[in-house]
């Protein structure tokens, strides 16, 4: 399997946090509103709840580690 391939999660992830820092700084450091009149919520959801949502999904889809079999 190519190793982008494999590494795709973790390249999303990457790519997620950083969507989320950028939106973040835009909505605290600069004059664009959360909420407008013409958008409605729509800053807000591309800026800070997509990545969000797309980091949770990224987090339920990881694998979870194989339980060991205690010899008994």
């Amino acid at each position: 399997m190519p190793v982008l391939v494999r590494d795709l999660p973790r390249w999303l992830a990457l790519a997620a946090t950083a969507w989320l820092l950028l939106g973040a700084f835009l909505l605290a450091l600069t004059p664009l509103p959360a909420h407008t009149e013409r958008l409605g919520w729509t800053p807000l959801f591309w800026l800070l709840l997509a990545p969000l949502c797309m980091l949770a999904g990224l987090a339920l889809r990881r694998p979870q580690p194989a339980a060991r079999a205690f010899p008994g």
